[in-house]
Parts: C-alpha cells; structure tokens; sequence
C-alpha cells in the first residue's frame, strides 16, 4: 500500500526585491541504520505542502519484520543573492525520534485482506490470490484452489521436488528446502516461516513460445475501469541463469483480447527476500462484458538454466473514479485588449503531488452547436504539463487559432470565439474524472466568462 509523508515548507522571498526563490527537499529512509533509499522532491517554488509517496514493502534491501523505519528530510534553498542555511528534519541514520527503528511504522498485512496486501484499496475480485487458502482434498500432490496452470503441481516441498514445468505454494523456508538459491519471503508478511506464494520451476530451450503459469476467470462489469497487479521474483540459479519473461493477457468470453502486458523481464537481483517487482496495469472493460479471463504466461524458449520466479498477491480490483475535488479548476482572465485576451487556471487544491497520479489539459474553439473545431483543438501538450511548478497553467503557446504552438508566452483566446477546455485528473487506484468548462467573451460585459459545462465520467 502507498501511504505518504508530507512536509511543510516556505520558498524563500527576499524582502527587498520581493523576488522569490525555490527549495528541494531530500527525504532519507533508514532501517536498522542503514540507508534504504532517498526521494526527492522536484523543484518548489509555490505551495505549502509537499508529500512524498512510499511504498514501504517496496523500499530495497526492508526487513518488514522489523516493524519500523526511521526517517529525515533536508530542505535546500534557492534565492538570488544570498540564500538561507538549508534545514533538517531528523539526523542521520536515527531519524526524527531518538533510538533506531522509531519513526514509521510498517503496517504488513499478514495473512488477513488488508489494503497493504493489494496494491489498491478494497476488495479483490481474484479469488486466493495470496495463495494462503489450504488445499483441496488430500490429494498427492495437493490441489490448490483457484488455480489453473499448464504446469503440473509439484509432488513435495523435499530438494528437488519441483522439478521443470512444475509450480509449487510454500513458504519461504519451503522454498529453499527446494532450491537453496530459492531466497524468498511472503511479499506481505516478509518472514519466512510465515504466508505463501507461488513457484514456478520454468522450463528452457522449448520450442513451443510460452505456457501459462496461472489462470483465472472473474466476474467484471462493463464500462468499468479496474487495476490489476502481481507481485513476481525471479530466482535465480548459480550460472547461465536466464532472467524469466512473462506476459499477462486480458480477454473476454470469446477469448477477444481486452489488454495486455506484454514481454515483462523479472529482473530484480537475488539475495533480498522480500524485495518483489510490481509488474500493473489499468484498463476499461468494454461495455456488454461480464466476465474477464487473466493468464500469465511464462517464455520457456530461453537457453541456459533458471528460467524460476515466484508469484505473490495477484489482484484485480475496480477503480472508483477520482474525487470531484481533483478537476474543479479555477480559471481567471487577464489581459483583455486587442481582440484577443490570456487566461491562467489553477489546478485544485487537493489534486495529489505524487507520482501516482496524472493529468491532462483540453483546449478547442466551439462551433454554433458546440461541437469541437478539430483544426483548433490542442490535446495535453508537454508545455502545458506545469503541476505543481507552478500551479497554474497559462497555456503557453496557444493563439486561439489553430492547433499550432507558438512560444513560451501565456496562450491568447479570441475574442468573439467560444472555447471548451477540459481538465481530467486520475490515480493509479482511482479512475479518470473530468471537467469542461465554456470560455466566451460578453460583450454587453466587456469581459470574458467562464461557465462549467459539467463534471463526467
């Protein structure tokens, strides 16, 4: 699960000249006194508040188990002339609070549905997709539910017991009574004596492209957007260890794709347990489907040995859509003359600054009925890309015209022309929201009007 640490700050004003200057913030994160990662934020010159998303399941070399991480954040200025000391939040490696380990508690899952075991919010629609439901029966080998694989099942957990084109569900001590290069933990409870996951023994040098290793049909409704994630590691073997690729296909009934994540190395190095690759994605099931088919499917035409990876908390979950706060934009005008007038929008105050979310600007001329002019409609140009330095965008380049930039300088409307912009916002948990807004000038005003058209899907 991404939670946040936020921190608050001032840029910098000279109180003579007025001008104002930036700060960059660097946030450490320490365990047991050893660096686990920094962040750092871009460069700040508005606001007051910046948040950093973590991860903390994911951070490199994070022994969950311990429980806790410790944390510090260095501010560095800029101004013109002579600008202020930098400052700190914290020393290095104990973090803000005196004593090792006592700053941020991780919050693991366990073996109960929790947030931080998905990588969304709420409910999962794949059925034991942390493979901690008991098998079926007391057959030999053992039948695990919800899972349908080309690969056979293997007959122990003793060495050597799942062999090539064979998978397995162990614990981490299982896993490297298999193999001893088989170094794995639970992604969510990061112990090894505890929680389950998948092996897969790959096989090699096959002619055939690729088997799936997993599969499984849910229930979804059309016209939804939903998320999908599964955690992988790749185990390795001592030489001529090939690195597995995987793809992921989305279909529906009538075996129709719906999307696809394809050639997907499970890279990451051995020697860290509970270090698991993320492999998501997002999509919209088409309107009428019902049902969604998930294979992941293992290349097996590789040379060499390896070829091994583990599967852990696979999920797919629906997307609700952004709050309505994060598109409700405010537009000014300015610069009224000459036929022609610029205008600034300032993003919404609640619109996150991480990287987890995203957005994108609209702008064309309408016709009498309200219909777009394709030759004068610009879509989600780089320049227009501001947030949250500054927050606001002035659509540089625009020149109510054409389709065309031209320059750096605040973008221009026309006077006697209607325009539509749209603002949409989305996360990677919480689908795209938008808002279009009508730009006009009245004349029996003398001034431009903007008028929200709606909030939709």
């Amino acid at each position: 699960m991404t939670t946040y640490l936020c921190f608050n700050y001032s840029p910098p004003k000279n109180p003579t000249t007025g001008a104002t200057g930036s700060v960059k913030i660097t946030l450490g994160l320490f365990q047991s006194g050893a660096l686990l990662t920094s962040l750092v934020s871009p460069t700040l010159t508005s606001g007051t508040s910046y948040c950093f998303p973590i991860t903390p399941l994911s951070l490199p070399g994070i022994n969950a188990g311990v429980g806790y991480i410790d944390f510090m954040a260095t501010g560095v200025f800029a101004l013109a002339g002579t600008p202020p000391s930098s400052m700190a939040v914290g020393t290095a490696p104990g973090g803000q609070i005196a004593g090792t380990n006592s700053d941020y508690k991780i919050a693991c899952a366990g073996t109960a549905v929790t947030t931080s075991k998905w990588c969304c919010p709420g409910a999962n629609l794949v059925k034991n997709g942390d493979f901690e439901s008991a098998p079926v029966g007391n057959t030999k080998p053992a039948t695990w539910p919800n899972i349908t694989s080309q690969y056979a099942v293997g007959t122990s957990v003793g060495v050597g017991a799942t062999l090539p084109g064979q998978y397995n569900v162990v614990t981490g001590a299982q896993a490297s009574g298999i193999s001893t290069q088989w170094s794995a933990e639970d992604h969510s409870t990061c112990n090894a004596a505890s929680g389950h996951f998948m092996v897969i023994n790959g096989r090699t040098t096959q002619t055939t492209g690729s088997k799936t290793i997993w599969k499984q049909t849910v229930a979804v409704t059309g016209g939804k957007e939903y998320r999908f994630c599964v955690y992988v590691k790749n185990l390795p073997q001592c030489t001529f260890d090939i690195r597995p690729q995987i793809d992921v296909k989305f279909s529906d009934p009538g075996n129709t794709p719906i999307a696809n994540i394809t050639s997907t190395a499970v890279n990451l190095p051995g020697g860290q347990p509970c270090r698991w690759q993320l492999i998501a994605t997002s999509f919209v099931v088409p309107i009428g489907v019902t049902s969604l088919t998930i294979d992941i499917l293992l290349d097996e035409q590789g040379l060499g040995d390896g070829n091994d990876l583990a599967l852990d908390d696979i999920s797919l979950q629906e997307k609700p859509q952004v709050p309505a706060n994060y598109v409700l934009i405010n537009i000014s005008t300015h610069n009224i003359g000459n036929g022609k007038y610029t205008i600034r929008a300032d993003y919404p105050p609640n619109l996150p600054q991480t990287s987890n979310c995203g957005y994108l600007w609209d702008v064309c001329e309408l016709d009498a009925n309200d219909n777009c002019i394709a030759a004068n409609k610009v879509s989600n140009p780089p320049a227009w890309w501001t947030f949250p330095n500054p927050l606001y965008n002035d659509f540089n380049g625009y020149n109510g015209n054409n389709s065309n930039l031209n320059g750096p300088s605040p973008g221009v409307f026309m006077i006697g022309k209607r325009y539509r912009i749209t603002f949409a916002a989305w996360c990677d948990c919480e689908g795209l929201r938008q808002s279009s807004w009508l730009l006009q000038y009245n004349a029996a005003l003398k001034k431009p009007q903007v008028t929200q058209m709606e909030v939709h899907d």
